[in-house]
């Protein structure tokens, strides 16, 4: 091991026979690997390696949503020849259900409930036959906080979980997506309810605030922000700006980001009184495909309460929303 001036002069390369010596054992692992008489493959150091998704987890539940989620997750995993998982999650009725309706929970309605759940089964088989990419499908008939504890699980053994937007048509909370975000603690790509031909996004707005969900949400969007041809940094200020006091996070997350080559604008947006009109605005002005941001900065119930940014999205976003906490 070297220190001070050893360390120095070994990284500048004043110490020839330790380099030539330690080249020598890296070419006897390579040839020894590839064989010798085969050709060195020149590797280019010093180029940012692009991060990538592996590996979706698609939460569908037979609705007329589906469409749009699975459409969704085959673009992506198209762009970054990916697995997709996907969790059929079929509701079953819990017998309080049954008894508020002053029903037993009869053999009959038990029979209708399971034929229907496994006609979505089927229905799911048949869509997933025309994707040309690795799947499986996860079937989970459960009570609903049962669901929301398996999608949890799931989502953790996957770089990315695609889901319908809350708060419309059939789908009333967002108590799934709340489980990948809270108990799952991965990133959701939530896609919006209309049926469409989704495109890797060339245009990406950053919603930007000094919060570890914010830098989470830029860590999980890392493989569109690098291959998107402009990312804006948006700051909607709330107050006084941290750089007016002699603080700069939004320069450092600039620095950090073209570090990771990804071509980016800066824009301060003070004139807005909430975060999520400038964002939805910024996102419909420069054409992007693609929204992302920190979820619930604040608790889930004040959100509920008082409203706030996640929430207005969730309900108003036209935009696919790449969100994290």
């Amino acid at each position: 091991m070297l220190f001070g001036r050893q360390e120095e002069a070994a990284r500048r390369g004043l110490f020839p026979e330790k380099r030539e010596a330690t080249m020598r054992a890296i070419s006897n692992i390579v040839n020894a690997t590839i064989g010798a008489d085969e050709p060195l493959q020149t590797v280019t150091v010093g180029r940012v390696a692009a991060a990538s998704y592996r590996d979706l987890l698609s939460i569908v539940d037979g609705s007329a949503t589906d469409e749009a989620v699975l459409a969704h997750a085959e673009s992506i995993a198209e762009t970054f020849d990916a697995h997709i998982e996907v969790m059929l999650a079929n509701e079953v009725p819990s017998p309080a259900v049954y008894a508020a309706e002053g029903l037993g929970p009869t053999y009959a309605l038990i029979e209708a409930e399971r034929e229907t759940r496994d006609a979505k089964a089927d229905a799911l088989r048949q869509r997933l036959e025309g994707i040309d990419r690795r799947h499986d499908v996860r079937r989970c008939d459960a009570y609903p906080g049962e669901l929301q504890r398996l999608a949890a699980s799931l989502s953790r053994c996957a770089d990315l979980t695609i889901v319908s937007r809350p708060y419309g048509r059939q789908h009333h909370d967002a108590t799934t997506l709340e489980a990948v975000l809270f108990e799952g603690g991965r990133a959701a790509y939530v896609v919006p309810h209309e049926p469409c031909k989704p495109v890797l996004p060339e245009v990406v707005v950053v919603g930007w605030r000094d919060t570890p969900e914010c830098a989470q949400a830029i860590g999980a969007a890392m493989p569109f922000l690098q291959r998107a041809r402009q990312v804006y940094l948006v700051s909607v200020t709330e107050g006084e700006p941290a750089e007016a006091r002699r603080q700069e996070p939004m320069a450092d997350m600039v620095r950090h980001l073209a570090r990771h080559d990804v071509k980016l604008e800066v824009r301060h947006l003070p004139e807005w009184s909430h975060p999520a009109d400038a964002l939805l605005n910024e996102g419909r002005m420069t054409g992007a495909g693609l929204i992302v941001a920190g979820a619930y900065g604040r608790s889930r119930l004040r959100e509920w309460i008082l409203g706030g940014v996640t929430r207005e999205l969730l309900k108003r976003s036209e935009l696919p929303l790449l969100l994290a906490r």
